[in-house]
């Protein structure tokens, strides 16, 4: 990122979202040792559907954008959600990421960005700054 950038990749955590609502067992299974959470995600609306994968997950239940859409209602943000989104709503952003994913594989170096930019910014200023000489 340049000087001022905030360290992100929103297409990084949309590919990684596609990924789980396409394969969501390959995805799991790349990502035992790459402990991705809700908060190394930078964009709000992203954290929400994670920690919905997260839910889902532990009541073990099936992912999908329809069962998506579902957890972020029971759990009391989809509205918040859609705000964030603005257009589409969330079913259908979910299902174009879907749609938009073709192979779930690679999902480890997916994961990996979205670690890397999280740890960025949460180190000090001090240490993101870079020195132009």
């Amino acid at each position: 990122p340049r000087r001022g950038e905030v360290p992100a990749s929103y297409a990084a955590e949309q590919a990684l979202i596609g990924c789980v609502l396409l394969d969501e067992w390959q995805v799991w299974g790349e990502l035992e040792e790459a402990s991705i959470e809700a908060d190394d995600f930078l964009a709000p609306e992203h954290q929400a559907i994670w920690r919905a994968f997260r839910y889902m997950q532990d009541k073990g239940q099936p992912i999908s954008w329809v069962s998506t859409s579902v957890a972020l209602s029971t759990m009391g943000v989809i509205d918040a959600v859609d705000s964030w989104l603005g257009e589409p709503p969330t079913e259908v952003y979910l299902a174009s990421l879907e749609a938009s994913t073709w192979s779930a594989a690679g999902c480890g170096y997916l994961a990996r960005i979205i670690k890397s930019f999280a740890d960025q910014r949460s180190a000090p200023v001090a240490a993101r700054m870079v020195i132009n000489l």
